[in-house]
């Protein structure tokens, strides 16, 4: 009677034991679907950015007019630098303001075109 009392006694610990780590087992599931689910997010995320990069850069190549094909060009671009920061390859940086740089350097350009061109 005694062994069968300290053998369910130990039995009891082991279930207690068990019954303790159910709760982190839940906790470890919720956490790892939580995991997926963000992975799986930022997968479509990056699937849909290449989709929409290569699709603007077709509209850049069927473009009508200058105008069209510079918007769709530089659509594409950024949408293949939101590619590059999302896989980690371009380190991130404030497209806005390189657009507000680049289009100072083309008017500067410009002007010193229409100086060249006077001058002639």
């Amino acid at each position: 009677m005694q062994a069968l009392i300290e053998w369910w006694l130990e039995l009891d610990s082991i279930f207690k034991v068990v019954w303790s780590a159910i709760p982190l087992g839940g906790l470890l599931i919720v956490w790892l679907m939580i995991r997926d689910v963000k992975n799986m997010f930022n997968q479509n995320q990056l699937a849909q950015r290449s989709l929409e990069a290569t699709n603007e850069a077709i509209l850049a190549e069927q473009a009508k007019s200058a105008k069209d094909a510079k918007y769709h060009a530089l659509k594409s671009s950024q949408a293949q630098y939101d590619v590059g920061v999302m896989t980690g390859q371009i380190k991130e940086r404030n497209w806005f303001l390189e657009m507000l740089s680049r289009e100072k350097q083309e008017r500067a350009l410009e002007q010193t075109n229409i100086v060249k061109f006077k001058k002639k």
